[in-house]
């Protein structure tokens, strides 16, 4: 009953896939005295049109200034509906149930700002800094992100080279939010989303990032975070 405002069209996928973000009407802001972080709400709509998958409606932080993406598994918070391609995709019983599951969208955002309200008030100095790479380096499932053994090698280099592209972008984030876990934890997602991808599109990476190939990685470090921000209390 009120007009939207879309944030973005793409395709992605050789055209296989198709995403639409709607900008919620608020922004959400993290400590509005202090840092003053201004984080935009989105809904977006990611469509299938090879057969392979739902008709899918998530919600998502958009970090305003460097336009990545969170995906999180917040407790007690759903953050998205899917329907899969079925003639009655579309009906009144369908509906009904995308409006209450996208309603909780005020919960999810509220449970992710105390959140991230925690890591902003843990200083990333001392013991925690050493924790802090710990967590990184545990962020592959795999053990794919784990210092390697040896000093010289392939698996080596590519160590070496994430760990200057974090601390680079640890040292960024760290200017513009103070030297804490939100710093910190903003660094590594925004190496996730848009540091390793500078050759994509915009658009491409937008839409790499909302099919969520990093939501592992995201979710370990979120926790590994918090564990750490709380056994500090």
């Amino acid at each position: 009953g009120e007009s939207v405002v879309f944030e973005s069209v793409g395709r992605m996928q050789n055209n296989a896939k198709f995403f639409a973000g709607l900008k919620l009407r608020e922004d959400m802001i993290l400590e509005p005295e202090g840092i003053d972080d201004q984080i935009r709400q989105y809904l977006y709509l990611i469509n299938s049109h090879d057969g392979t998958g739902k008709r899918n409606f998530l919600v998502t932080p958009w970090r305003v200034r460097c336009r990545n993406t969170e995906r999180f598994a917040i407790r007690d918070a759903k953050a998205s509906w899917g329907v899969r391609h079925t003639a009655n995709w579309g009906s009144d019983a369908r509906k009904a149930e995308a409006r209450t599951a996208l309603g909780l969208t005020a919960s999810y955002y509220t449970n992710w700002k105390s959140e991230q309200m925690e890591l902003l008030g843990h200083n990333l100095t001392g013991v925690s800094i050493d924790t802090f790479w710990s967590v990184v380096d545990d962020l592959d499932a795999t053990g794919a992100w784990a210092k390697p053994e040896g000093e010289k090698g392939r698996s080596v280099t590519i160590y070496n080279n994430r760990r200057d592209s974090l601390e680079e972008l640890l040292g960024k984030n760290s200017r513009e939010l103070g030297r804490n876990l939100y710093a910190a934890e903003r660094a590594v997602t925004e190496y996730l989303d848009h540091g390793r991808r500078k050759s994509s599109s915009d658009d491409d990476r937008r839409g790499i990032a909302l099919l969520g190939s990093d939501d592992d990685k995201k979710a370990r470090l979120h926790d590994g975070l918090l564990s750490l921000a709380r056994a500090c209390l």
